[in-house]
């Protein structure tokens, strides 16, 4: 079998910097598409994944699972997408329910005051009234309706914050911090 030269990118190991766009949730039909979970409500990332390579996993640590998306269409909430090489339900079923990653520098640039989950991963998070330092961005969980951040505190236990405003006064990724707006008792609220 012979690699085309453009396509040779998705056979090297992925870099540090995967970013998640969606889980496959179930096959759909019969001849190989897939239903996906989109973890943005934003089609560029899909529409970026049909020229840069994707790879597909379990685990974020991998292995990883090369893949091409060959297209994509919205359906209600989710995705039905096809990949290059799936074509039927069988082999769909065998991958079971990967994330869909790409590589960060693949994502198109986003709006002001929009970010992709993995930039806010490992922030550092400060009170804005006070300057107390109160942990570090764990992840983002998404929600019906509002995503959340998970910020680890120093004693190892976690506490949720809407990502949203009045509760983030400022996000800085050049600096590596976020400033949030807490009213009192927020944080204890989460014990």
């Amino acid at each position: 079998m012979t690699v085309d030269a453009s396509r040779k990118k998705a056979f090297e190991p992925p870099s540090e910097r995967l970013v998640a766009i969606g889980r496959v949730v179930r096959p759909h039909g019969v001849l190989g598409e897939i239903l996906a979970h989109p973890f943005t409500q934003d089609l560029a990332p899909w529409e970026a994944a049909l020229k840069a390579p994707l790879f597909l996993s379990s685990d974020p640590q991998g292995p990883f699972q090369p893949a091409h998306l060959e297209s994509y269409r919205t359906h209600g909430q989710f995705i039905l997408a096809a990949f290059e090489g799936f074509t039927d339900r069988t082999a769909v079923e065998k991958i079971g329910k990967p994330e869909i990653l790409i590589e960060r520098d693949d994502l198109p640039e986003l709006e002001k005051d929009a970010y992709y989950h993995c930039d806010l991963v490992g922030l550092e998070v400060f009170d804005g009234a006070t300057g107390e330092w109160l942990g570090r961005v764990e992840r983002v969980e998404e929600s019906a309706a509002k995503d959340q951040l998970v910020i680890r505190r120093h004693d190892g236990r976690p506490f949720f914050i809407p990502f949203t405003r009045p509760f983030i006064e400022e996000v800085n990724l050049e600096a590596r911090r976020v400033r949030l707006d807490l009213p009192p008792g927020l944080v204890e609220l989460n014990d």
